[in-house]
């Protein structure tokens, strides 16, 4: 890392707890390979603290930041402008400056596209379920239903409770997104009814994490050979999902590249002419 002097970059993720973030490690990394004068630093703030830090770091030499829990809501009224995704979803995970404004928006669901492209998946025309209704189901139903230039041919939505992932649907047809895919839902139980139609499976649930390390949302024998798994949970890394889905012979792809990608997005704001080192943010997660 370069010495931090008067001129030195200040950027910062914000949450409470933050202790467990891996963002300083990723950005660091990739300031140090990139020979920037910048730091990337860990800031605890409690919820009702939020605002004061925001102010503070306009009026200081502050390029940017990432937000996580439980700032991601709360901050989109802290910011000048926000991009369409960021007021669909009501939440930011990124702010950064853009003619002298400062900007929020989400990278979330577009860091994970790009790592799904980066593992060769491809959903153009594709049928694509998505399992799980809480903020990333959101966020990645509005990146998928908002790319024109690969269209997807269905989406359907499973989850537990009936009222929430209808008003999820509502919500996306709401959005005018001028997309001509279906968009349909269901409950999560009755997923084996239309398992063989779909492509491409992406769990945004918090199943398989600790401590229910030996569960997941759906049954191994209703996956299939010819489908792509992609499971956002990154801890562990091989989620019971993903070893249902390998030993059924379906492509699985794991979170990890999405919290890498995210952060590579986030990192394109604060440095537009900087191109993100992919892999040198990938090796230092490895070397945890």
């Amino acid at each position: 890392m370069n010495k931090i002097n008067g001129k030195t970059q200040i950027l910062a993720v914000i949450g409470d707890p933050i202790a467990h973030s891996l963002s300083p490690l990723m950005h660091n990394a990739l300031i140090a390979k990139l020979n920037l004068d910048a730091v990337y630093i860990p800031i605890n703030c409690p919820a009702d603290n939020l605002s004061n830090l925001i102010n503070s770091l306009r009026e200081i030499n502050f390029s940017g930041a990432n937000l996580t829990i439980p700032h991601k809501e709360k901050a989109i009224s802290l910011v000048d402008k926000l991009s369409p995704i960021a007021q669909f979803m009501g939440s930011i995970n990124t702010i950064y400056w853009e003619d002298d404004k400062l900007c929020g928006t989400t990278t979330d669901p577009y860091g994970a596209l790009t790592n799904l492209r980066e593992e060769g998946v491809k959903w153009e025309n594709k049928n694509i379920a998505i399992l799980g209704n809480g903020g990333a189901a959101r966020a990645l139903a509005f990146a998928l239903l908002s790319d024109e230039k690969s269209p997807i041919q269905s989406l359907k939505i499973f989850g537990r409770n009936p009222q929430n992932i209808a008003d999820l649907c509502q919500d996306l047809q709401n959005a005018n997104l001028n997309n001509q895919a279906s968009l349909d839902y269901a409950p999560l139980n009755d997923f084996n009814k239309f398992s063989e139609d779909i492509n491409l499976i992406i769990n945004t649930t918090p199943v398989g994490m600790a401590p229910n390390l030996d569960q997941s949302p759906i049954k191994a024998e209703d996956i299939y050979p010819d489908q792509v798994v992609y499971d956002i949970v990154y801890n562990p890394l091989q989620t019971k999902l993903l070893q249902d889905a390998k030993s059924r012979g379906a492509q699985t792809v794991t979170g990890l590249g999405m919290l890498v990608h995210q952060g590579a997005l986030s990192f394109k704001h604060w440095f537009p002419h900087a191109e993100p080192d992919i892999k040198t943010m990938f090796d230092q997660l490895s070397q945890i």
